[in-house]
């Protein structure tokens, strides 16, 4: 298979499709059909021609050809599968759109396959094998959670004609702990231990005992995921990537030393290996806090410079989130404005399955400002989640945000000059929080209790951002200094102006602020020691009444603050740790 070497034009690749169908040239059609298909193999205009072709041609298995080196665009193959599907040549379709799909990751045709294998009657035409090379081709290009809507509609599709392969193939274990694979990445992990259990029964061998493994972990359940890793390597003694398996989850579940050991075994077998370089060094320096260890990891990195891994586990091991950096906004309007900021277009409209942030509302808001636009956004929610998050918890002093339906609005007014001056000021420096602190300190003890109000107020209303900050970020900055800041205008604890405001932007609605007010807190209760009990307290009542559905945009500031508290609960520590470690931070 190979690539043209401009991309296609789909629009125009169709009106030359249907201008040589016109002429019934129908392999001319086809040829550029397939380019218009290519970017858009759903669009019913370019199928409805495609099918066309097909009932036209007296052999439309003939109208595809190789070239003259023999090769052919993935596009074509593409096609060659669709016209095979048509003709009841499941079989063939499918080996044909799993080699587009190694060759070109093409998943875009998945929805195809979830039409073809959307009738379980037609398992009979198929070969479990080739649906397994179907299903490794899929779940190899997807990490541990198939999150594309479109791409779960059309597996979803997919299974009842799965689970037929299964009673088809009850002996074939192998075929059917495949199944689990995709069942697990589908969220339906009880389901995939039911059949990989099952395929393990039927064929007790390494990959089917590998794949039940996998299923017990996304289940959280590392004493069977490890009992069943184990029994993969008694099938396969030699194995390295069980052996990286058992490392990975024994040291993320903290059990360091029996992690260690499995991978001390993988570099037994394959000295070179980075994975297990890698994370035998990040957990040797982790479990022991011995320095040598640390500056083994960065000799490593610096021998090994294309292994992003081990610089990644040198930077996790060496920073530390909201102390020498902060996290980027987690929602997904945010990864959106990621993708528009070179365009430097507005949008013109936005629908979100759940409530986010009002700040990333903002940030939306601001961007189609900056880009022209005079209209607010319309953003439509699909629901709303429990506990509600435009609600604060419990009665507050103050809120930053009110709503009108699910639309966000400000609750405080706009900061004075000298206020949004002085923030902004600071928020424009690289970030370093005990820098920042510093200056915020000093902020703050100048600021009156009387003009607490312009540093909430500069949290929704922020001043210009520097061209090289994108607003999103410099939203996020505005809000840390301005909370920085707050912990400093009076001193006391009990009945303190600072109290009752970072209480209530932490029990406030779901907000980047309750983040930010969770950092100022930590910093607070660093400096005295004894109002720390009530902030740990404050943190797992915050864990405990986050909503339950969509993403939570203060999330990875509450865990992590939390773990900097001293004096933490051993096992709430744990636990949090093993949270912190799914999210990757």
């Amino acid at each position: 298979m190979n690539n043209p070497s401009q991309p296609p034009n789909p629009q125009e690749e169709f009106a030359t499709a249907r201008a040589a169908f016109a002429k019934r040239d129908y392999a001319h059609a086809i040829f550029h059909l397939g380019y218009a298909l290519m970017n858009k193999p759903q669009e019913p205009e370019y199928l409805a021609l495609l099918n066309r072709i097909i009932s036209n041609a007296r052999e439309p298995l003939t109208l595809i050809q190789a070239d003259a080196k023999g090769g052919m665009h993935f596009s074509h193959a593409a096609v060659n599968a669709y016209i095979n599907a048509q003709l009841g040549k499941y079989e063939e379709a499918v080996a044909l759109i799993t080699q587009v799909i190694n060759v070109a990751s093409a998943l875009q045709y998945v929805p195809w396959v979830g039409e073809w294998l959307s009738k379980p009657e037609r398992a009979s035409k198929l070969n479990g094998r080739t649906v397994m090379g179907l299903i490794f081709a899929i779940t190899s290009k997807q990490g541990e959670h198939i999150a594309d809507p479109t791409l779960r509609a059309a597996i979803e599709k997919m299974l009842p004609t799965f689970a037929q392969l299964r009673q088809n193939n009850v002996q074939d274990g192998l075929f059917a702990s495949s199944t689990s694979i995709i069942l697990r990445k589908m969220g339906r992990v009880d389901e995939a231990i039911v059949v990989g259990e099952n395929g393990y029964a039927a064929t007790p061998e390494y990959m089917p005992a590998a794949f039940l493994a996998g299923a017990y972990k996304a289940k959280g359940n590392i004493k069977m995921a490890v009992k069943t890793f184990q029994k993969a390597l008694i099938h396969k003694p030699d194995d390295t990537y069980v052996r990286l398996d058992l490392g990975d989850i024994l040291c993320q579940d903290g059990q360091y030393e029996a992690g260690l050991g499995y991978y001390h075994e993988a570099l037994q077998i394959e000295p070179d290996n980075s994975w297990a370089n890698a994370h035998y060094l990040y957990y040797q320096a982790l479990s022991t806090q011995e320095s040598h260890w640390t500056e083994d990891l960065r000799a490593y990195v610096a021998a090994h410079p294309a292994n992003q891994q081990a610089a990644s586990l040198l930077f996790k091991l060496t920073t530390a989130p909201f102390v020498d950096y902060l996290i980027a906004p987690p929602d997904a309007t945010i990864n959106m404005l990621r993708q528009m900021t070179e365009k430097k277009s507005p949008i013109t409209q936005l629908g979100l399955s759940f409530l986010e942030a009002p700040s990333a509302m903002l940030a939306l808001q601001l961007y189609n400002r900056e880009n022209g636009a005079k209209e607010k956004v319309p953003v439509g929610v699909a629901e709303i989640q429990q506990p509600d998050p435009r609600v604060p918890l419990g009665e507050v002093d103050f809120v930053l945000w009110k709503y009108d339906g699910t639309e966000p609005m400000p609750a405080i007014n706009p900061p004075g000059p000298q206020v949004a001056e002085a923030v902004a000021k600071v928020a424009a420096r690289p970030y370093n929080l005990e820098a920042w602190q510093a200056s915020a300190r000093k902020l703050g003890a100048a600021a009156t209790p009387s003009r607490l109000h312009s540093l909430l107020g500069v949290m929704v209303h922020p001043p210009p951002r520097p061209p090289e900050i994108p607003i999103w970020d410099w939203i996020q900055r505005i809000q840390v200094v301005a909370s920085l800041s707050i912990a400093y205008i009076d001193s006391g604890w009990e009945g303190s102006e600072r109290r009752k405001a970072l209480f209530s932007l932490a029990h406030g609605p779901m907000d980047w602020t309750v983040g930010t007010a969770v950092l100022a807190l930590t910093q607070i209760a660093l400096e005295e020691p004894a109002i720390t009990p009530e902030i740990e307290h404050l943190c797992a009542d915050l864990m405990k009444n986050a909503p339950r559905l969509g993403g939570v945009s203060y999330m990875s500031w509450l865990i992590i603050n939390t773990l900097r508290l001293p004096g933490l609960d051993p096992e709430a520590r744990k636990e949090l740790e093993l949270i912190r470690n799914d999210m990757g931070f």
